[in-house]
């Protein structure tokens, strides 16, 4: 089946002719209006979108550079409705749209493949840590500080691993020396339990705390690591927040850092009274200054920045656990939290509450998206979480529990198409899909859980390597690929107790 538009009408073409692919859409006998004449016009140009077994809907092949503009309502009434109920029921493709349309999109696959190695090294050098972040920019991943398997603070070396190839030559690892933006100017110290993210092609870090566990107090500032020039600069706050007179959210580890447009996004962490904090902070990078946002009902390590809502998961009893979500971009009056109860029991599906494994924003392509749950400790209870000494007898044996990966299914993307070189990603046909579910009274995935399925891998990873899956761990770094259907992770704790120094990368589909 096709969709297209000629001006003011959307039109649905159930059969493949020549007359369709050589562009020619209003020569397709069998086509229907279903927008005829609405107030709202389409733009005047032709989209062509047909059904597919991985989503509802491809890209207009007629013009590539236009923008697909289809509110929210046509995609609802028109395509949902006459879909539902003329493909499914009338045409000679009826078997295959509704397979289509019933497909589910719960559970999504993943398939964990290690892509290297270090062997033990005492020195504080050793890529077998724990309490580091990596962070991904183009094809390589960034490893920063950390407490090594040795038990001594990692150094303030930067690490980088090629994790895709580019297609140019380039080395598989190498070593970036601290190195300041000026002779005036400092390089951040070595640390662990600090948050980082990537923001425009640099690397943001944030907090963390010493080698004696003490929290580093760099009044609010923020360190921004850059690649290509391979040198550190100090962002220090120019003023403090209007409202509240703070200069900014103070010394923490533990903390969420994201990126957002011109803004970086701190979320939580320990703070210098040693409490749990829920406080939600914006960073101008260019003006040098924060504002503080609404405060989370809950104080918890699992967050995740999407589509620029930001999600919080706790938990506080083993048969359930809680999500939060707010708008980050939503005007100042409109900012508020929404919270509701998930179960965690064996009569539904949900994961158990843990603390300092991965929550990650993925896609599959198409606009469909979900928040990604890798591994992590149990706990019942966020406000339990506490940082474990891996070689401390009295801690190992709870130091990982969870080897699972869950998947929610969080709202998909808008259907205006983003440029991209790869189609799945190019446009976000999955809001229509879900629309169409709807209209025929289907289930559309929206904010269920499910653990997702492990693929095994092929033969030749298997001769190469030999090792299925990462196993369960804790306090690992890890951040989302180009494209958003990989993680890349490094590192951790595993379940004996002991620091690991291997890198993998788990594949979305």
């Amino acid at each position: 089946m096709f969709l297209y538009s000629n001006a003011d009408q959307l039109f649905a073409c159930p059969e493949t002719t020549d007359a369709l692919t050589m562009g020619l859409l209003t020569s397709c006998p069998s086509r229907t209006c279903i927008s005829p004449r609405t107030s709202q016009r389409l733009p005047p140009r032709h989209y062509l979108l047909s059904l597919t077994p991985d989503s509802i809907f491809r890209f207009p092949v007629l013009d590539p550079t236009a923008t697909l503009n289809l509110s929210s309502t046509m995609a609802e009434v028109a395509a949902g409705a006459w879909v539902a109920a003329e493909v499914v029921e009338h045409t000679a493709e009826a078997g295959y749209a509704a397979y289509l349309v019933s497909k589910p999109t719960l559970p999504i696959k993943v398939a964990f493949t290690r892509i290297a190695t270090a062997t033990g090294d005492p020195s504080a050098r050793s890529l077998a840590r724990s309490n580091h972040t990596v962070t991904v920019i183009g094809n390589k991943a960034y490893l920063f500080s950390g407490d090594t398997a040795s038990n001594v603070l990692a150094s303030n070396d930067v690490h980088v691993i090629t994790i895709e190839r580019s297609g140019k030559p380039e080395m598989d690892y190498s070593m970036i020396p601290a190195l300041a933006i000026s002779e005036n100017q400092q390089t951040p110290p070595a640390r662990s339990n600090h948050a980082a993210c990537a923001f425009h092609g640099n690397i943001a870090v944030y907090g963390g705390s010493d080698s004696n566990g003490t929290l580093i107090d760099e009044k609010s500032s923020i360190w921004l690591f850059g690649p290509e020039r391979k040198t550190w600069d100090l962002l220090e706050p120019s003023k403090g927040d209007v409202d509240t007179g703070t200069i900014g959210p103070g010394p923490r580890r533990n903390a969420n850092l994201f990126a957002n447009d011109q803004y970086v996004i701190l979320f939580g962490g320990i703070d210098g009274s040693g409490d749990h904090a829920s406080d939600l902070w914006q960073f101008d990078i260019a003006a040098r200054y924060w504002t503080q946002l609404p405060t989370a009902p809950v104080a918890t390590s699992n967050a995740s920045l999407a589509n620029r809502q930001l999600w919080l998961i706790s938990g506080n009893d083993p048969m359930s656990s809680q999500l939060h979500h707010i708008s980050i971009n939503s005007p100042s009056e409109e900012k508020k939290w929404e919270s509701f109860t998930f179960p965690t029991n064996p009569l539904a599906p949900g994961p158990r509450a843990r603390h300092d494994g991965a929550l990650l924003p993925v896609t599959t392509g198409w606009g469909r998206n979900y928040l990604v749950y890798l591994f992590g400790v149990r706990g019942d209870s966020d406000s339990e979480t506490q940082v474990l000494d891996p070689e401390d007898p009295k801690d190992a044996g709870q130091v990982t529990q969870f080897s699972d990966t869950w998947a929610l299914q969080i709202p998909s993307s808008d259907l205006e198409p983003k440029a991209s070189m790869i189609l799945k990603n190019a446009i976000n046909p999955a809001k229509l899909k879900d629309a169409i579910r709807s209209a025929v009274g289907a289930e559309t995935g929206h904010l269920s859980w499910a653990e997702a399925v492990v693929q095994l891998p092929s033969d030749k990873q298997l001769d190469e390597d030999g090792k299925l899956h990462p196993g369960p761990r804790a306090f690992f770094g890890a951040d989302v690929m180009e494209g958003g259907s990989s993680v890349v992770f490094w590192g951790g704790v595993d379940a004996k107790g002991e620091r690991v120094g291997d890198g993998w990368i788990a594949k979305f589909d």
